[in-house]
């Protein structure tokens, strides 16, 4: 597709950046994709240095990724929404309290939760391109 002047873009969804590298190697050099989470190495975003303050709290290997940035903010907006419901947890209560997150900030990430059948959760988008080492930057 390069040699024909063809430009690709993947959805965070469909494929794993990772994966695209592997694959692709030193093709996946100026692939662009849009990201509904921060680049996880970006330390200065508050919830980004938090998610990296996390996992060295824990000893755990400094191998920051999307996936596990995306899955540390939803844990968080899971104990807010258990922290809202009280010490009376019911499932009506919880569904309550999730739908009732309104502009939460979680270190400049912002999270909304309406009621159904208008849920958004984060309007965040960013663009990332793979650099020709197989890093992310943007």
């Amino acid at each position: 597709m390069r040699t024909s002047g063809g430009c690709s873009q993947f959805s965070e969804r469909l494929v794993r950046r990772s994966a695209i590298v592997k694959e692709l190697k030193s093709e996946a050099a100026g692939v662009i994709m849009a990201q509904v989470v921060p680049l996880p190495t970006k330390k200065g975003i508050p919830v980004v240095g938090e998610y990296q303050n996390a996992l060295a709290a824990v000893g755990a290997k400094p191998d920051y990724s999307f996936s596990g940035l995306e899955g540390f903010i939803s844990a968080k907006v899971l104990v807010e929404g258990l922290k809202r419901s009280g010490k009376d947890l019911t499932h009506a209560r919880f569904i309550r309290s999730m739908e009732g997150i309104g502009d939460l900030d979680l270190g400049e990430y912002f999270v909304s939760l309406t009621r159904r059948p208008i849920t958004n959760g984060s309007k965040y988008v960013d663009i990332t391109v793979i650099n020709k080492n197989g890093l992310f930057f943007n």
